[in-house]
C-alpha cells in the first residue's frame, strides 16, 4: 500500500443537523445530498454519504476522454447507498461482468459534521484509491468498509474511477489519448479539495493491490494538488505484471499450500470490513489486532509517525537501505532487522531471467 499523508478539513456544511437524525442533510459545493447515520465495529456512532458524483457521466461524447466536474443539481441527491461501480469482470464472482459506465462516484464517512456542536477542525481525511490492476474493484463499502477506520476520528473517502479499455484504452492521438482512469483519480482529489475548508495538505491512501507500478504516476499527478507525504508498503520486482503469469510454472499448479504467514493485501482485512467475511467484534483476538493496525494508519495520517496508542510498541525508525529495521506487526510488536537476510543473500547469488523487461504480445488464447 502506498500512503501519502497529509491533514485537511471537510466542508460538508450541515443543514438542519442534530444528533438524533438517521438521515443527516449536508451540501457539497454540486447540491445537498442525504446520507446515513451508522455504527462503527466499536460502536461509535458515523455518518455516512454514498454514491455522489464528482464527475459527469463518462458517455457519449465524455467516452475516452478526460473526465469534467460534475454540474450542479437542484433538490436533494440521495446518499444512502452507492452509484454503479465502473464495468469490469468482477473476480470474485467468476468473472461476472457487472457495473455501468455512469459510475464517477465518491464516498464519504466521518464521525463528525460541521456544525455548532461539531468540528472537523484537524481531522485526518484519508482517500483510499482502490487497487485491482487497473480492471477490477471499486472503491464500494461491500469490500472497503468504514467500521473499523471509523472507531478513530477521521474522515475516510473512497470513490469508483474507470477500468479496463474504458480507463485505458487509447490510439496514442487526439482520438483517444488514454489513461482516463488516473485523471478520474486526480479530480478527485480536486473535488476532496474543494470540498475542505482551509486546506493545508491532504491525506490519500493508494493501494498497489493488484497495482503495477504505475500507480508512483499517480503520487506526481496528485502532488500537483497538494503537498504529499510518501509512505510505501511496495511489492514489485520481475514479473510483478499478474496479467502475464498465465504461464504452467509450479507457482499455478493447484496443490494443498502450507500456510505461509501474511500474502499481499491481508493488511487490507485490518482496516477495512467486508462483506465476504464475518466483522470481528470487540474482545475478540482478531478485533486487538486491527484496532492497532487502525490505530497505526490514522496516527501516522493524523502526526505523520506510525506509533500506537493501543499497544506498547517502540519508535518505529525511517527504514533506510543501511539498517534495513523494520517493525514485526502482532500483539507484541517488536522491531527486526535485515528480514529473511539468508535468503535474500542465496537469491542475490541466482541469475534472473529479465524478459519482463520486454514487451510481451499475447494471443487472444493467452499463449
Amino acid at each position: 500500500m502506498r500512503l501519502l499523508l497529509c491533514i485537511a478539513l471537510l466542508t460538508l456544511a450541515v443543514s438542519g443537523y442534530r444528533p438524533r437524525d438517521h438521515r443527516p442533510l449536508v451540501a457539497t459545493k454540486e447540491g445537498r445530498v442525504r446520507g446515513v447515520a451508522d455504527r462503527s465495529a466499536g460502536g461509535n456512532l458515523f455518518f455516512s454519504f454514498k454514491g455522489i458524483p464528482y464527475a459527469e457521466p463518462p458517455v457519449r461524447k465524455l467516452r475516452f476522454r478526460e473526465p469534467q466536474r460534475h454540474a450542479l443539481w437542484t433538490g436533494v441527491r440521495d446518499a444512502s447507498r452507492h452509484g454503479s461501480e465502473c464495468p469490469n469482470f468482477d473476480q470474485l464472482r467468476n468473472n461476472t461482468r457487472v457495473g455501468d459506465e455512469d459510475c464517477l462516484f465518491v464516498n464519504v464517512f466521518t464521525r463528525q459534521l460541521p456544525g455548532e456542536e461539531y468540528s472537523l477542525a484537524g481531522l485526518p481525511v484519508m482517500v483510499y484509491i482502490h487497487g485491482g490492476g487497473f480492471f477490477f474493484g471499486s472503491g464500494d463499502a461491500d469490500e472497503y468498509g468504514p467500521h473499523y477506520l471509523m472507531d478513530e476520528p477521521v474522515v475516510l473517502v473512497t470513490f469508483n474511477y474507470r477500468l479496463g479499455p474504458f480507463g485505458f484504452f487509447t490510439t496514442h492521438d487526439a482520438a483517444a489519448p488514454g489513461n482516463y482512469g488516473m485523471l478520474d483519480q486526480v479530480l478527485l482529489l480536486q473535488w476532496v479539495q474543494d470540498n475542505i475548508a482551509a486546506l493545508r495538505t491532504l491525506a490519500v491512501v493508494l493501494s498497489d493491490r493488484f497495482y503495477v507500478n504505475e500507480i508512483t504516476e499517480e503520487i506526481r499527478l496528485a502532488s500537483a494538488h497538494a503537498p504529499l507525504y510518501k509512505y510505501v508498503l511496495d511489492h514489485t520486482g520481475p514479473g510483478r505484471l499478474s496479467f502475464d503469469v498465465d504461464l504452467p510454472v509450479p507457482s499455478n499448479l493447484r496443490w494443498p499450500a502450507p500456510e505461509l504467514g501474511v500474502s499481499h493485501g491481508d493488511d487490507l482485512r485490518y482496516l477495512f470490513s467486508t462483506d465476504s467475511l464475518p466483522r470481528e467484534r470487540p474482545g475478540s483476538p482478531g478485533y486487538a489486532i486491527i484496532r492497532f493496525m487502525v490505530n497505526l494508519w490514522t496516527n501516522f495520517a493524523r502526526t505523520g509517525r506510525p506509533s500506537s496508542d493501543v499497544l506498547p510498541m517502540p519508535d518505529w525508525p525511517i527504514f533506510t537501505e543501511h539498517s534495513q529495521r523494520h517493525m514485526r506487526l502482532n500483539s507484541q510488536p517488536a522491531l527486526g532487522e535485515r528480514l529473511f537476510e539468508e535468503r535474500v543473500n542465496f537469491w542475490q547469488t541466482v541469475a534472473v531471467n529479465e524478459q519482463w523487461r520486454h514487451p510481451v504480445i499475447m494471443t487472444p488464447d493467452g499463449c
